[in-house]
């Protein structure tokens, strides 16, 4: 019920009120009323006043209930949400590992990181094992020798040395006359290198310088027989060095060179000789075409 139907009630009912009551009219002639009557009419008016009293708390409560009903009366607005999907994202590699809530030891990683595995800063080891240091050599090519790292290389300048698997090796090296200091270096696969070196002396034959005249062919037989089997003989003699020495015969051959100092030797097998039987044995100067002959015997059973 609202506020104008409510003091519209309350009017209405003090109307009727009053209306239960009419009012002496001016041009009658006073008259005392009777005591009863005057009671009566404060009577009627103290109840006039107290409906209207009550009317009136009544009208203020239900407008007190209005304005808390209006107060409290509100607008809701539903707000629109829209909802936005994240692009999901992609993790390169292992997800991370978090600890458990409230502590505790970790997880282990199921995927650990492998471990590098160390540089390897050591040069590989290099021994020289012939010739021997400050060796006098009498040739002037020689074979140098060693050992190193399984898997190393081993050169000698721009000389590449052969290296076996486990790891001994040998080069092939010229000398110069009198003092050589020889050098290697070893490499491994890591790219370390060590070096070894040694000197030698190359100390080439003495050679007697003569005229050619001087050096006069010469052959001489040692045994001229044999019992032994297979027969053989050695013959030796003078001749210009460098000079080739051949010795033939029907049974067998063989030949040598004149060294530096004008000397030859060489030992020739008859294989086919003929028990008992005398043959010739020819000795032939292969610069000079000079020739000398022998005989020989096999007594060979």
């Amino acid at each position: 019920m609202t506020l104008d139907q409510r003091a519209s009630q309350a009017a209405e009912g003090l109307k009727s009120a009053v209306s239960g009551h009419p009012l002496l009219l001016m041009n009658s002639a006073p008259q005392k009323p009777p005591m009863w009557s005057r009671a009566l009419s404060f009577a009627g008016a103290f109840a006039l006043v107290a409906v209207i009293g009550f009317m009136m708390i009544q009208t203020n409560m239900f407008a007190s209930d209005d304005d808390e009903t209006a107060a409290t009366t509100t607008t809701s607005t539903v707000a629109t949400t829209t909802t936005v999907a994240a692009p999901p994202t992609t993790i390169d590699g292992p997800a991370p590992v978090l600890p458990p809530e409230g502590g505790g030891e970790k997880p282990v990683d199921p995927d650990p990181p492998a471990a590098s595995d160390p540089v390897d800063v050591t040069p590989p080891a290099l021994a020289i094992t012939s010739p021997a240091d400050g060796d006098r050599l009498k040739e002037k090519v020689i074979t140098f020798a060693g050992t190193t790292e399984p898997g190393a290389t081993v050169a000698a300048g721009p000389y590449q040395a052969s290296v076996k698997s486990d790891g001994s090796w040998s080069i092939v090296l010229n000398l110069n006359e009198g003092g050589n200091r020889a050098t290697f270096t070893a490499t491994d696969a890591a790219g370390n290198s060590s070096e070894a070196s040694i000197s030698v002396f190359y100390d080439p034959p003495v050679t007697t310088t003569k005229p050619a005249g001087e050096w006069a062919f010469t052959a001489n037989a040692t045994y001229g027989e044999c019992e032994l089997s297979p027969p053989y003989d050695e013959y030796y003699g003078t001749a210009a060095p460098g000079t080739k020495i051949l010795v033939t015969s029907d049974f067998g051959s063989g030949s040598t060179f004149a060294n530096a100092e004008g000397q030859w030797w060489v030992k020739v097998v008859f294989k086919t000789a003929p028990y008992g039987k005398v043959f010739s044995v020819r000795v032939k100067n292969e610069t000079t075409y000079e020739k000398l002959f022998f005989e020989f015997v096999s007594w060979a059973g």
